[in-house]
C-alpha cells in the first residue's frame, strides 16, 4: 500500500487498471485538483490501460446530501445531517456532517464527528480534463442503487456515474 495525494502520485509503476471508487474524486473540490488526479493517473497507467472511476450525480447532492437522518446500531447512534440544498446546481459545493454518538461511563455520551465537503463533477468536464491528461473517455454508465449498470447515467435519478478512460497505446498521438 501505498499513502499518497490522489493530486500528486509519483510514478508507482505501469498498471493495465487502476480504480478509484468510494467518493474520492468527489471530495476534490475544483477543476485544478481533479485535472491534477487525471495526470497523475495517466503517469501510472500502462499503454492501453484503463481508469475506471465512480463520481456522485447531481441526484446525489440533491437527495443524500439535502437530508437528515439518525441510524441507531449496535448501541452507536449515526447522525447524518444534509446541508446541501435540493435544487443543487452542476459543479456545486455539498456538505453533510456526521456525528456518532456512543455511550461512556455514568450515562454519557460521546461524539465523534466529521464533516465531509465535496464537489459535482458534470460528465462534460470530466470528459474534458481526461483528454487533456491524455485520456480516452470510452464509457460513462449509469450505477443503480443495487450497483448494476446501464448505458447511460441519469444524473436526475441515478447516485453514481462510473467512468472508464484509456491511456494512450504507446505513446502514439492516436488511441
Amino acid at each position: 500500500f501505498v499513502r499518497g495525494d490522489l493530486r500528486d502520485l509519483g510514478r508507482l509503476g505501469e498498471f493495465d487498471a487502476l480504480t478509484c471508487f468510494g467518493d474520492s474524486l468527489n471530495y476534490l473540490t475544483s477543476e485544478e485538483d481533479l485535472a491534477a488526479a487525471f495526470r497523475s493517473a495517466a503517469r501510472n497507467i500502462a499503454p492501453g490501460g484503463v481508469l475506471v472511476f465512480d463520481l456522485n450525480t447531481l441526484a446525489a447532492y440533491r437527495t443524500t446530501f439535502a437530508t437528515d437522518r439518525v441510524t441507531e446500531r449496535d448501541g452507536l447512534t449515526f447522525i447524518w445531517r444534509g446541508r446541501a440544498d435540493d435544487a443543487a446546481p452542476p459543479a456545486c459545493i455539498a456538505e453533510a456532517t456526521i456525528d456518532v454518538l456512543r455511550p461512556v461511563a455514568g450515562g454519557l455520551l460521546e461524539r465523534i464527528g466529521t464533516t465531509h465537503r465535496q464537489r459535482h463533477h458534470p460528465s462534460a468536464t470530466v470528459a474534458e480534463l481526461l483528454v487533456r491528461a491524455e485520456l480516452e473517455p470510452i464509457a460513462a454508465l449509469g450505477v443503480r442503487n443495487d450497483g448494476s449498470l446501464i448505458p447511460e447515467p441519469d444524473e436526475d435519478r441515478l447516485l453514481k456515474t462510473l467512468h472508464v478512460a484509456r491511456a494512450r497505446k504507446g505513446g502514439d498521438p492516436q488511441w
